[in-house]
This record gives structure tokens, sequence and C-alpha cells, in this order.
């Protein structure tokens, strides 16, 4: 090749990392789709070809589960590392070599943010699911899973994760007020991981944690192993959509059914609204005594986030929680909207 076209080449590749980092490249790769076909890493591996050449060095993982693919998608393209150790769940209950990346919202999932009827419960999961649909990637295997797969109760960690990323200068702070109880001071709490509250699973279910099926297979007397997990995405996804359609058409569907079945059901791949019924049909024929094990155990299953943050008190140190409320700090249409403009002004 003469030097003219490898610099053409190479000047290609750049273009092509560029326009991928603006987002001129489509962010949604379809389930199943072999990893070496993402642009983004293709680009990537190219860029780390090129960064070579100049004498700029490799780029190292921070840790050993990120493969060197993912590293340089991050170094070019803006996606960072989620370790699933650091989430609500723990990481328990998705395949042991899972590699969670994100990037910040750009212009369009902004854009497409500031639309969302905070009024509307179904609108708000609609906007949730679009920003991890764009902003979230998940491997294993060497293989690209769905943002689908993550978990109904990791989802917030992972949306205000991808918030400090779009808005790394602080630009758009959620806060909440609480005086100390003990001494009085006022202090601010600001909503972010690092002071979120977490629900963990109880010693007595954690026991029938089963490693290899990463799933909790639950010993019981009178109705046998029963197998459970917390939802993911796509499980709720399918659930609510069900449930919406009910109400929209005023028919009846089993509530005490629907609580149940997000986690007893771990596949949302096939899930339809068929499988709902059927297993509603099912359903009508428990005992007592097998609903309510269910119910409860469900109840036990459930990890993530409580409705509280906290802080380390700035008069006296002691710790302070509040209840997070988002209509308080603006409203949870602030997550991706700058809901103070005061800074910008001259």
């Amino acid at each position: 090749m003469s030097i003219e076209k490898e610099n053409a080449s190479n000047e290609d590749a750049m273009k092509k990392a560029v326009e991928a980092k603006e987002g001129k490249f489509n962010t949604n790769i379809d389930n199943g789709n072999d990893i070496t076909k993402d642009p983004y890493l293709e680009n990537a591996k190219k860029m780390e070809e090129l960064t070579g050449q100049m004498g700029l060095g490799n780029v190292h993982s921070m840790r050993n589960t990120i493969d060197t693919d993912t590293i340089n998608s991050s170094m070019v393209l803006g996606w960072h590392p989620v370790y699933a150790d650091e989430m609500p769940s723990a990481g328990l209950f998705y395949p042991a070599d899972i590699k969670i990346t994100i990037r910040a919202a750009y212009v369009a999932e902004i854009r497409h943010w500031s639309t969302l009827n905070d009024r509307d419960m179904y609108d708000v999961e609609d906007k949730l699911n679009h920003i991890m649909q764009n902003c979230c990637k998940i491997m294993s295997s060497g293989r690209m899973l769905s943002w689908k797969d993550i978990l109904e109760e990791d989802r917030i960690f992972l949306i205000l994760a991808i918030r400090e990323l779009t808005f790394k200068d602080g630009e758009n702070k959620l806060q909440v007020e609480k005086n100390c109880e003990d001494c009085g001071t006022k202090n601010i709490l600001e909503i972010k991981n690092s002071n979120w509250v977490y629900s963990k699973l109880p010693d007595d279910i954690i026991k029938y944690y089963d490693e290899s099926r990463r799933i909790l297979a639950i010993q019981t007397k009178s109705c046998g192993t029963i197998e459970m997990k917390p939802p993911t995405i796509g499980t709720f996804q399918v659930i609510t959509k069900f449930i919406q359609t009910k109400q929209q058409a005023g028919e009846f569907w089993d509530q005490a059914y629907t609580q149940i079945l997000p986690y007893i059901r771990h596949e949302w791949r096939g899930f339809n609204d068929k499988n709902i019924f059927d297993g509603e049909v099912d359903f009508k024929g428990w005992d007592e005594k097998k609903y309510m094990l269910h119910y409860r155990l469900a109840e036990k299953v459930k990890v993530g986030v409580q409705p509280d943050i906290k802080c380390m008190c700035s008069g006296c140190g002691a710790e302070v929680t509040a209840q997070v409320n988002f209509q308080q700090s603006g409203g949870i249409k602030g997550l991706f909207v700058i809901s103070d403009i005061a800074g910008e002004l001259l």
C-alpha cells in the first residue's frame, strides 16, 4: 500500500471514530450479534494501531475483568466500564464474565428525555429505557447482550452513572436538604450513587444462591424448590405493557399474579402476552399456602436502592438520612434537563 493510501485509510478511521463519539453511528446493536461486527470496537482497534504508530502507547485495564476491546472503546469513544459487583444486585444474577460499559447522554437522548411527562408512569418507563438502550452496552463470552438483560433494580444505578458522565462538571446537581437530628445542622445531600442506601438479600435467602446458575434455588417443605431472581428490564417491560393494554381496554387482570410473575420468569426473550395468560390460568389453581409462600419470597428477593440517601453531618459527623423526593429536588425530568439555568445567565 502506498503512503498516500495508508494516510487516507488512517484519516478515514480517525473520522469514523470521531463520528462514533459524536453519536453518528447507531448505538443499538441487536442481541446476539458478533462483537467483532460492532463498528465502535472496529474503530477502537484501528485507533489503537494508530496511537501505537504515533508513539502514544496503550491504555491498560483498571481491572482484569475488562478486556482490551472494552478499554480501547472507552478510550476512543467515551465508553466507561461499570463493575457489576458495585451495583445494588452485586452482580449476583449476571453471567460471571459480564462487562458493562456506559457513555454520557448525547444531545439526541437529552432532547428525547425533555419530552417526558413525569405524571405518566409509562412515559417515565419509556424514557428511562431509551437512555439505557442508547447509553449502555453489555458483553458476555465475547458477544453483545441486550440492555434488557440488566436487572430492573440496577437500572437507577446505571441511569445515575450515565447522568454523572453527562454532567461531569456538576452543572446539574439534584439535592435535598435535611437537618441533623443530633446537632441541628442543615445538610445538603446530593442524589448520586455513592449516597444511596441499598437493600440486600437477607441471610435466610442468600444461602440458597446457586452460583453456577446465577439464581436463587429456594428449597421449601410444601412447594419443592422455587427458583427466583430479581426481574430484568426486559421481563418487567413485557409485564408493564401487558398491564397498560389491560388498563386501556378496561379489562381485568390479576394484580396478585403480576406482582409475583417478574420474580419467577427469568428470561424475557420469547416472553409475551400468551405466556402471561397461560401462567395466570395455572396461578388460579394455586392454594393459599403456595401463593403466600411465593408472595413472601418475592418480597425477600427484592434488591436495589431504598428511597433514602445518606451523608455525614457537616456539623457533628453523625450519619444523616433523607428520603428522596424527585419532585422536591426539581422533578425526575431534572435527571437529564438542567433545572436551574442561573449559572448560564450573565
